[in-house]
């Protein structure tokens, strides 16, 4: 029989202890959890993990800001985590969510160094962040686009959409466009629903025809002007579209797309069929562009999502040839997106009814099937940053990871006075 490590915290036998995180922060909890999945493979040890509104206890492992934290506690500098052992607890904090990550990484390596081990009280530990999420200078909008595996009923929601809340939290982008979102994904995640517009967005979705493809707009600082949906067959991949104007800058207006192309799953599984229709969905999204250029001449347009196509594929060449221009060809650096957002499929495990932590597995940009492109007038509008996030929890909330885009939109002075809201079907 293997003989498990043998741990003591603060004088203290292991099996006393509990690991708390805070109610309502998704990571942490699963993080928490996770931590206690590698405690029992370590030392055989099973211990609870809980939110803070459990019986505290005399002795806790508390990952994350809990009720628990007292006033004289050594705040965290923003780019570090900090494991500190105090008298009979252990406090796992982070400046930042994916600073969780981290710590939770050391105390894996903590408990794997070999033999028996003691935290004493005042032990601590402490690393910088690896995924900081660092923002360029001189910007003034964001898009974020992320597929969120929502059509697939064997990859329930759980907490995946509410981690994938707390990852938009840290940075509050002015779009968010997702893809994948079904009726039962919508209704199961609906709490991180509402998250989104507790934190200050407006949602923009066509039931009717295109539930998949909601766009979030920041409403404390965008005023939409009108949106609706492109469609070339029934169903839900098609493409949702949006002008807004900036609520303090009145003369900034730009146009936003959030589209997904058909998959060889929507065409009787015809790879044939499906590039027809992929190619009929990047027209579709075209026309769209072409159609905002009219009304609204001198803006920019932005477009994103998830293709289902390839570089140098019909689709993506009907995109090019309506005048778009793919996002990664505007930077000079592009080591934030040289890979895949495409990381395959998180594993779930039906008996426990948890998601494995999974990993980021680097591909190259070939192949790739989320983009980003520019149209309209692009005078004076700066591509300043696009970055695809691998952080290994945005490689555990869907198999496609979120890309992001920092963008500088300049003044527009023509269009002081506009319509009002107004919602198209197409």
């Amino acid at each position: 029989m293997e003989t498990k490590k043998t741990l003591r915290i603060g004088g203290m036998n292991l099996e006393r202890f509990n690991i708390v995180y805070p109610k309502g922060h998704a990571v942490e909890q699963f993080l928490a959890e996770e931590l206690a999945r590698m405690i029992a493979e370590t030392t055989g040890k099973e211990l609870l993990a809980v939110n803070d509104d459990y019986v505290r206890i005399e002795h806790e492992i508390r990952f994350g800001l809990t009720n628990r934290a007292a006033e004289e506690d050594e705040p965290v500098a923003e780019d570090e985590y900090v494991i500190r052992v105090l008298g009979k607890n252990v406090d796992v904090l982070a400046g930042n969510v994916f600073g969780f990550e981290d710590a939770l990484a050391r105390l894996e390596s903590l408990l794997a160094e070999e033999g028996d081990a003691e935290w004493k009280s005042g032990d601590a530990w402490t690393g910088k962040i690896s995924h900081m999420p660092t923002k360029p200078e001189g910007y003034n909008l964001t898009i974020l686009y992320h597929n969120i595996l929502g059509y697939l009923p064997w990859y329930p929601a759980l907490n995946r959409a509410a981690m994938g809340v707390e990852l938009y939290r840290e940075y509050m982008p002015d779009i968010i466009g997702q893809q994948e979102v079904s009726k039962f994904y919508y209704h199961d995640s609906i709490d991180a629903v509402n998250a989104l517009l507790e934190m200050g967005y407006e949602e923009i979705r066509f039931p009717r025809m295109g539930y998949g493809n909601p766009i979030y707009y920041n409403a404390e600082k965008l005023e939409l002007l009108e949106c609706g949906y492109k469609t070339v067959r029934r169903g839900d991949k098609g493409t949702t579209w949006a002008v807004l104007r900036f609520k303090k800058s009145g003369g900034r207006i730009f146009g936003v797309l959030n589209s997904h192309f058909a998959a060889d799953s929507n065409a009787n599984r015809d790879p044939v069929l499906g590039n027809e229709y992929r190619t009929q969905d990047a027209k579709a999204a075209v026309s769209v562009v072409k159609m905002i250029e009219q009304r609204y001449p001198g803006i920019p347009v932005f477009t994103g999502g998830d293709y289902n196509a390839a570089q140098g594929s019909d689709p993506i060449n009907a995109i090019a040839e309506g005048g778009l221009t793919f996002i990664r060809d505007c930077l000079e650096d592009q080591s934030h997106c040289d890979f895949h957002a495409w990381n395959g499929y998180p594993v779930y495990d039906e008996e426990k009814k948890r998601y494995r932590y999974e990993e980021f597995h680097r591909k190259g940009p070939k192949g790739n099937i989320d983009f980003v492109t520019l149209g309209g007038d692009l005078n004076g509008t700066k591509v300043l940053d696009y970055r695809i996030l691998n952080d290994r929890i945005s490689c555990t909330v869907s198999d496609h990871l979120p890309h992001l885009c920092f963008l500088y939109v300049p003044r527009n002075e023509s269009y002081e006075e506009l319509p009002k809201y107004e919602e198209y079907v197409q």
